[in-house]
């Protein structure tokens, strides 16, 4: 029995090796390509908000201003407050980059209605189109000036004017913008009278964000109570646990405890996660 025993041992052992070596091969392998793979993907995300800056460089500072914020916290509240500090910190990147990238859309959608009144008005004057197209991104502000300028750019620098206003639809993936290029793009092939085909696009374009800003005006109370109720079990808890500590012990150290928080925490995640789809339907 004892020998069945060690060789049971010895063969646990060798598997355990195995398993061991095949994972270091497989993170040799896949590491390098999961590693270059996130910095291109992070690169090219930061080129579309049109911030060169580099990605090592970025997650270095992500890094340490990490470190430092659970550092503080641990040395006030427990352990498990800085794991779940960095945690946030950690999921923090995507969920910045899409509000920057959705309020650069958003801004870009604004500043398009006056960019096709003056495309329309320089093209009334006589002015070419690319030479219009280059006179308006002199003239308005960031961050359509940047888009201008590069789809100027592309076409002088030989690349088709269909081609660049198309990479500029894509770059700015919202209907705004997709509905101009069309209108551009057809214009441009098809010649007629750009100018109106332009200028009656810009008075649908105001009128639909007109009803837009309406609309958001309209739910901006509802959004705020919606914060303020996600946000305020969490506030109270904190400070409750600041002030009596003893009363949410019971929920800190003990298994029931940490499930009564699991369940609440996932409620108040899938209630908050609700109230934001009823109002982004009722938004569109």
């Amino acid at each position: 029995m004892s020998m069945l025993a060690l060789v049971v041992a010895v063969l646990l052992v060798v598997s355990l090796g195995l398993i061991a070596l095949a994972l270091k091969q497989l993170a040799i392998y896949f590491l390098p390509r999961w590693r270059s793979e996130i910095e291109s993907n992070t690169q090219r995300s930061l080129e579309e908000l049109f911030l060169f800056i580099p990605v090592a460089r970025l997650w270095l500072l992500w890094s340490v201003i990490a470190l430092l914020l659970s550092s503080l916290i641990l040395l006030w509240f427990h352990w498990w407050s800085a794991a779940i500090a960095i945690l946030i910190w950690a999921a923090l990147p995507p969920v910045v980059y899409r509000y920057y990238k959705q309020k650069r859309f958003n801004r870009i959608d604004s500043q398009l209605v006056d960019a096709l009144h003056a495309t329309a008005n320089s093209l009334r004057s006589g002015v070419g189109f690319v030479s219009a197209l280059e006179q308006v991104s002199k003239e308005i502000n960031n961050p359509l000036q940047h888009e201008l300028r590069l789809l100027v750019r592309q076409i002088r620098f030989g690349q088709s004017v269909v081609v660049s206003i198309n990479e500029f639809a894509q770059r700015v993936p919202t209907k705004a913008v997709e509905f101009g290029c069309r209108v551009m793009s057809f214009g441009y092939e098809n010649g007629g009278q750009q100018a109106q085909l332009l200028i009656g696009l810009a008075e649908n374009l105001q009128a639909q964000l007109h009803l837009q800003q309406k609309m958001q005006s309209l739910t901006a109370q509802a959004r705020m109570q919606g914060r303020i109720m996600a946000a305020l079990p969490v506030a109270i808890f904190m400070l409750l646990h600041a002030v009596e500590p003893e009363h949410t012990d019971v929920l800190l150290n003990t298994q029931n405890g940490h499930l009564l928080l699991a369940l609440s925490t996932a409620l108040l995640c899938c209630g908050y996660m609700i109230c934001r789809l009823i109002l982004k339907d009722g938004d569109e």
